[in-house]
């Protein structure tokens, strides 16, 4: 009797950055297969900026693959305007971002 071989599933990953450019700051992302078809992922960052002050970014997404199609879905947000980075309240608010491709 054959067994039938399942494809492996891809390990989680995880990324954490020190920060770059004037000032410093850093962040720390993970993104893990939930099955087959279903990932989820979220990431988190630090902005420190000399003389200025500090802000925080999240996110948090969702993919799905199905029938050659992959359907994604992102919360992000921040407090750049809490932090006096932002005149507009509006350009740090939280966003939700859909997105839908195709592998050809």
């Amino acid at each position: 009797m054959r067994k039938e071989r399942r494809p492996s599933r891809p390990e989680a990953s995880r990324k954490i950055e020190d920060g770059s450019g004037t000032g410093g700051g850093g962040g720390t992302s993970v993104a893990t297969p939930v099955t087959d078809a279903l990932s989820i992922s979220a990431a988190y960052g630090h902005q420190d900026v000399d003389e200025i002050g500090d802000y925080n970014t999240w996110n948090i997404g969702a993919k799905y693959a199905l029938s050659g199609f992959t359907f994604g879905a992102t919360y992000s947000d921040s407090d750049a305007f809490d932090n006096g980075f932002t005149f507009d309240e509006t350009l740090s608010k939280g966003r939700f971002a859909l997105s839908v491709s195709r592998s050809l």
